[in-house]
């Protein structure tokens, strides 16, 4: 892959291992650990990032927020949501993104960004 990839995950081991894992994919990556984070870090690196990767519940600004806010400056934005919820992974899909369940191996993160990627976002 190419490209500046943001992670947003307030869970510090699997943010770096995603991070980790994308870069050994070929991104570039940006880690912020929660929502807020990630809006801050977006406003420096807004050229540069083809998709944000974010959980969805974080402290201080959840990921389903994080995404409101991002598509006002770039409504076509990739976006992946990452989840521990079955129940609520099944509400994300009208937010017209793709879904990744925790726990997840690497091989199905690089494949669902790639997958976003590749995928015009509604």
């Amino acid at each position: 892959g190419t490209g500046t990839i943001l992670i947003a995950e307030d869970e510090r081991a699997l943010r770096r291992l995603s991070a980790t894992v994308l870069r050994q994919a070929g991104y570039q990556t940006i880690e912020a650990s929660d929502g807020q984070q990630a809006l801050d870090l977006f406003t420096v690196h807004s050229k540069s990032i083809v998709m944000v990767v974010t959980d969805v519940v974080m402290p201080r600004l959840g990921g389903i927020e994080l995404a409101r806010r991002l598509r006002k400056a770039r409504p076509d934005l990739p976006m992946l949501f990452v989840t521990g919820y079955v129940e609520q992974s099944e509400a994300l899909y009208d937010q017209g993104a793709p879904v990744l369940l925790k726990p997840f191996s690497p091989d199905a993160l690089i494949k669902a960004v790639a997958t976003g990627l590749r995928e015009p976002q509604t």
